[in-house]
């Protein structure tokens, strides 16, 4: 996930390959639990700025990734 699915998400034009970066969020959002808790944080962070996108698709999925990634549940417990 870090090696393939975050550096997508790191380039600074966030409407350059909007389907990519798409499928890039909706991978996050369906593999959510299988995130370290240390690196949670990183991808809220990242994610939020795609709610300033072009795309309302990106918009879409940002929020409801957001919203899983706040609400999951921590590996402890």
């Amino acid at each position: 996930m870090n090696t393939l699915v975050f550096p997508e998400l790191l380039e600074a034009k966030i409407d350059n390959l909007s389907i990519l970066k798409a499928t890039c969020i909706k991978f996050i959002y369906m593999f959510r639990n299988q995130i370290p808790d240390h690196l949670v944080h990183e991808f809220v962070n990242k994610i939020s700025d795609f709610l300033k996108s072009e795309s309302q698709v990106n918009q879409s999925y940002a929020a409801a990734c957001i919203e899983k990634l706040l609400t999951r549940r921590l590996s402890n417990g």
